[in-house]
């Protein structure tokens, strides 16, 4: 019985899907972390997350996200008590299509909330659900990340081996 070229060689296309996908994730982790760094205040003014702290803990949310609204009153907490420099800071980014619900959302949020248009920090980071937490180190490259939402901030701080001041 003869076979035909295609059933013969059908073993190739899985395996050049698998090279395509792993081609494409090496080269979203071999961005280079500077590309995520300007980030907008709800007041448009551009600035740069986790200035002048050793570890950053980023919250990457969405105005439309369920869990990520659900998380907001924690979230709110974390950058009241974390902002600003020292050994360790929180941020939040508001990630979304529309500029005018991110700044809104990052208004709702105060200080230490930015904005990303063009989800620029979302994809260097490697976003693919909302809420995601990043936890980042002074030159703002990945320690470790997580997507999904915590009941409280302990569990939250647990997973990456953080301790509450």
């Amino acid at each position: 019985m003869k076979q035909t070229l295609l059933s013969k060689y059908s073993w190739v296309i899985p395996l050049v899907g698998a090279v395509a996908v792993l081609a494409v994730f090496a080269m979203r982790k071999s961005e280079s972390p500077e590309t995520a760094k300007a980030l907008v205040t709800a007041q448009g003014a551009t600035q740069t997350s986790c200035v002048g702290a050793k570890k950053c803990l980023v919250a990457v949310i969405a105005p439309w996200c369920g869990y990520c609204r659900r998380s907001t009153p924690m979230i709110k907490a974390l950058l009241k008590k974390y902002n600003g420099s020292g050994e360790f800071a929180v941020n939040a980014v508001v990630s979304a299509d529309e500029d005018q619900a991110m700044a809104t959302y990052a208004g709702e949020l105060g200080n230490g909330a930015f904005y990303d248009p063009g989800n620029a920090f979302s994809s260097a980071m490697g976003v693919r659900g909302f809420p995601t937490w990043v936890l980042l180190d002074s030159s703002s490259h990945v320690i470790k990340s997580a997507s999904g939402a915590y009941p409280d901030v302990e569990s939250l701080f647990a997973n990456f081996d953080l301790k509450q001041n």
